[in-house]
């Protein structure tokens, strides 16, 4: 906490990121060639860093320095080993690390999350204008926040105030901006959240190695907003954009379902108290992180059943004039027409994108299209992921595959629907595509994703033939 100021109106207390004093570091290595990406650090002095804490890393030197420095959550944390932790980086590194003086680890610490913490129960809490990082809640992330009893969260107004969350750690557990326990004893006896959104940024969390399972390129974690169990709970004036869960990896047993914003939460416990009068009301849910890979319950005033069947239930709770929007976009802007040049070059020819507004779009950048109708069809050349050939401030263009005719529709810049997209029925649908386990699908549809977007293959079967493979 920023202990110069006094949490007052005029004096509010600061709700951003500060640095810890570093510790200095004596080595740096990689020795796992399995988990190439995977960082272990000796500190010259006991360190006190738990698993999940943020680190910044400085002062690495060297062709491989722009992989060895940065912020990441830690882990491998051994008492027996009080000088070393373990971070994964966003990339492979180019060369060893060059130490040289001056490294230094030094921890994160979120003012945000300080200050929650120190609040007590029946408190106003208002937040101004701006974006604040959180760490959240998780019931499996020692740095968690919780709500408490009586507390009024007061944001300056949808998108004034914004709430990021942001490193989430936990693959067996969802993490919430907003949330607390939910034994059977933990229960909220008024609350209040109201005037903010909440950017659970399922997109931007950072990957984590997991024993047993292929080194990751992105994030297994599970992200929501508000979740809350209790009497007399108000949520109303949120915005949650960003949810979802990338946590269905090849076994749907462990996969964890999101939630986003939630509260009643009745158990047919003699030890819990009735859940009554909780409203979710004027909320919006918009903007769901394009790489969700399962189920997400976007709303629900939640009930759960004993070990015997026994269901409990709530009691004059209501969700009500609330917008849920489960389209996938990123920044999406509208298309004023669509040109291409003519005749083709080798089956191929330069589509023109004209915008209605600025398309904030340059070289190289990966879009998707959407909403163009060749003959009534969306199924055509214009539709699906292009790279940026040339870009001014409304026009861009891409090469595509010779076209029929010229498009019409309500066309999209980065706007495209979440429903799954079906595989192929050819038989090819699924091919090996380079050495090693890279493969190649085909899709029946336009599959509107872009390099680098995670996806989840479901239903594929492989058939063993045991007379010509004993």
């Amino acid at each position: 906490m920023d202990c110069t100021t006094h949490g007052t109106q005029s004096d509010p207390f600061a709700g951003g990121t500060i640095q810890a004093t570093g510790i200095s570091i004596t080595g740096l290595t990689n020795p796992d060639g399995k988990t190439p990406r995977e960082a272990v650090a000796t500190t010259a002095t006991d360190h006190g860093y738990i698993n999940g804490d943020v680190i910044t890393i400085s002062g690495v030197s060297g062709s491989g320095a722009a992989q060895w420095n940065g912020t990441f959550a830690i882990y491998g944390i051994d008492t027996a080993k009080p000088k070393e932790f373990k971070y994964y980086m966003l990339a492979t590194p180019t060369a060893s690390p060059v130490l040289g003086g001056g490294v230094n680890a030094s921890k994160v610490i979120y003012l945000f999350d300080e200050v929650m913490r120190s609040i007590p129960a029946k408190t106003a809490i208002h937040i101004g204008p701006g974006v604040f990082e959180t760490r959240g809640y998780s019931s499996q992330a020692p740095q968690s926040i919780q709500v408490k009893s009586g507390q009024r969260i007061l944001g300056s107004g949808i998108d004034v105030t914004v709430v990021k969350l942001v490193y989430a750690t936990s693959d067996t557990q969802e993490t919430l901006a907003f949330g607390h326990d939910w034994s059977d004893t933990a229960f909220l006896f008024g609350f209040e959240a109201s005037g903010f959104t909440v950017d659970c940024n399922l997109a931007g969390q950072k990957p984590l190695p997991k024993p047993a399972l292929p080194t990751p390129d992105f994030a297994r974690v599970c992200c929501g907003a508000i979740v809350l169990r209790g009497q007399h709970v108000r949520i109303h004036g949120v915005k949650a954009i960003g949810f979802g869960t990338q946590t269905w990896i090849g076994d749907q047993s462990a996969a964890i379902e999101c939630f986003v914003i939630v509260t009643a939460g009745s158990l047919p416990s003699a030890s819990q108290a009735e859940a009554v009068d909780c409203v979710i009301e004027d909320c919006i849910i918009e903007r769901p992180s394009p790489n969700n890979s399962y189920t997400c319950t976007c709303s629900v005033l939640a009930a759960s059943e004993d070990g015997k069947g026994i269901l409990g239930y709530h009691r004059g709770c209501v969700i009500r004039n609330c917008f849920i929007d489960c389209e996938f976009g990123d920044d999406p802007v509208p298309i004023e027409s669509i040109t291409y040049s003519s005749p083709p070059v080798m089956g191929k020819v330069t589509v023109t994108i004209t915008t209605r507004v600025p398309h904030n779009r340059v070289l190289d950048q990966w879009v998707v299209i959407s909403g163009a109708l060749v003959n009534g069809s969306p199924i055509n050349p214009f539709n699906g992921s292009f790279r940026i050939t040339s870009a001014n401030s409304t026009q861009f263009t891409y090469e595509t595959a010779a076209p029929s005719a010229t498009p019409s529709g309500d066309m999209w810049v980065n706007k495209w629907p979440s429903s799954q997209v079906g595989v192929s029925n050819d038989p090819t649908s699924i091919t090996l595509y380079s050495a090693g386990d890279t493969y190649k699908i085909k899709t029946a549809t336009p599959h509107n994703r872009r390099p680098g977007d995670v996806v989840a293959v479901r239903g594929v079967m492989v058939f063993f033939d045991l007379e010509m493979n004993p």
